[in-house]
This record gives structure tokens, sequence and C-alpha cells, in this order.
């Protein structure tokens, strides 16, 4: 039983360091296209400022061409301007009451009325009609692609975590696995477990 979890152990190492190096390789590979990135912004950044620097030395210099104008001529004489008529300032109308005690109150004209609008839109909303399977079809439309790339991938997956918890429990039912390995299968399990969390969080 000892060799069994030696290799159990064995695999989980060598399935781990295969995911790091395929990380290490991505990381590589995106740092070569960042690289080249960066060297053709740099080489199309050159190219533009030699062609600026090449259209502003062939523009020609403008020349100043004389005026035309004849100074002996006398000036026009300027537009009268019309005097504008300016409004006469707002003077409250005073209503004379028959009390002299009384003094008189102006009178303003009244403001127009102010019609509140509601903040919210008050009127029921239309809700859809249409089922969860109407909604399904319209974000899948495509019912051989949904069954190939993911309902059978996601039943697979479940077999297989099914399988495996099966058979650890099988093995400790007929004692093949002493409580040590149950132990080491234990941390193991949730050192990986936390590490893929860590690592997709």
């Amino acid at each position: 039983m000892d060799i069994v979890l030696l290799i159990l152990l064995i695999i989980l190492i060598v399935l781990v360091l295969s995911a790091l190096n395929r990380q290490r390789e991505q990381i590589r590979d995106l740092s070569a296209n960042i690289w080249e990135l960066r060297n053709e912004f740099r080489k199309s950044r050159e190219h533009s400022s030699q062609t600026a620097i090449s259209q502003v030395s062939t523009e020609p210099e403008d020349v100043v061409q004389p005026s035309n104008t004849d100074w002996s001529k006398a000036p026009p004489e300027p537009e009268v301007v019309p005097p504008v008529a300016v409004p006469e300032p707002f003077r409250p109308v005073i209503v004379e009451s028959a009390d002299p005690a009384q003094e008189p109150e102006p009178v303003f004209d009244a403001p127009p009325p102010v019609i509140e609008q509601p903040l919210y839109d008050l009127r029921p909303k239309q809700e859809s009609q249409e089922g969860w399977f109407t909604r399904w079809l319209k974000n899948n439309p495509d019912l051989e692609k949904f069954i190939g790339e993911n309902l059978i991938n996601k039943i697979g997956i479940a077999i297989l975590v099914l399988g495996i918890a099966f058979f650890v429990k099988y093995a400790i039912d007929q004692e093949w696995i002493n409580e040590t390995g149950r132990v080491c299968i234990g941390l193991g399990a949730g050192a990986l477990l936390t590490g893929l969390a860590h690592y997709l969080r």
C-alpha cells in the first residue's frame, strides 16, 4: 500500500511540475512578443518622426505679397450706429387703499406655475414573457457545439471525480491504505486544492 501511495504522490508532483513548466513557457512567449512589439513601436515612431521632419523641410516658405492699397484715397467714413432703446426698469404697481394709515403694498406679477415632474417612472414595466428554455436557446443557438464542447466535458469531469472518490473509499474499506496513508492523502489533497484556489483567485 505504501507503493500505491508513493505512486500517487509522484503523479501529483509530476502534474504540478508540468503545469509550472507550461506556465513558464507561456510567460517566456509573452515576454518575447512584448519585446517584438516594443521594437516595432520604436521603429514606427522613428519613421513617423523622420517623415514629419521631411515634410516640414519641403514646405515652401510663405512669401509676403505687397499690398495694393492706395493710401492717397481718403479713408471711408465710419458707419453711424443707431441708438439702442434701453428698456425701462420694472416698477411695481401700487394699489391705493382707502385707509391712509395703511401703507400700500406693491403688487408684483405672479411667476409662472412650476409643474413638478416625478423623479421616477411609476409606470409598470412590461416583463418579457419568454421562458428559461427560450432564453437558453437564444444564448446557445448551436446545440451540437454546446453538447460537444460544454456538456460532455462537465459530465466527464463529474464521472472522474466520482470514480476517484469511490476508489479511495473502496481502498480504505479494504484496508489497502492505512491511517498514515489516509492522513497523507488528506494533506496532499488539501494542499493541492489550496494552491489551485490561490492560483484561480
